[in-house]
């Protein structure tokens, strides 16, 4: 469980999945630059390795 709520909007995981289509894989700072970042990281990374 988290230590904390974080709301993601939309406009967040729709910036998110731009810059993965533009650049494939993110580097960790990129990451952490976008608000929910580290979360969005994780989701992210659970659907590609389906």
């Amino acid at each position: 469980m988290l230590g904390k709520d974080v709301d993601i909007t939309r406009n967040t995981v729709n910036v998110a999945m731009s810059m993965v289509i533009d650049k494939g894989k993110l580097s960790e700072t990129e990451w952490l630059r976008l608000y929910g970042g580290i979360y969005l990281e994780a989701i992210f990374e659970r659907m590609g390795n389906r």
